[in-house]
């Protein structure tokens, strides 16, 4: 019997994770695209306080917050069957309070290009 015969007995197909995996699955993929997306942000950020790059900066900026943002009112979403604690509330709240000023001057930016 060759290995490729022994490999062919042996595959299964992938079983339906349970509920709880895929909840956990699920949420990390929400950390990350969260992550994911306020990289860009900050690059945006910091190619606004750069004068030569400004004109650039908006683009990278805008993509990565809302892709944050998103997947950050998605992962709250996601915890809301358990009470939060009181530093998951002062980051998510906090975050939305450096945002809203930050998007402000994103528009701003776009408005007088």
């Amino acid at each position: 019997m060759s290995a490729r015969d022994i490999r062919i007995k042996t595959e299964r197909p992938m079983a339906k994770p349970a509920p709880d995996v895929a909840l956990a699955r699920r949420a990390k993929a929400l950390d990350t695209l969260s992550v994911v997306g306020a990289a860009p942000a900050g690059l945006g950020l910091g190619a606004l306080a750069a004068g030569v790059l400004k004109t650039a900066a908006a683009q990278p900026f805008a993509v990565g917050l809302f892709a944050h943002l998103g997947a950050m009112t998605a992962r709250r979403r996601l915890d809301a069957d358990r009470p939060a604690a009181w530093w998951e509330e002062a980051l998510y709240w906090g975050c939305w309070a450096a945002i809203l000023p930050l998007a402000g001057y994103l528009a701003l930016v776009w408005l007088t290009v």
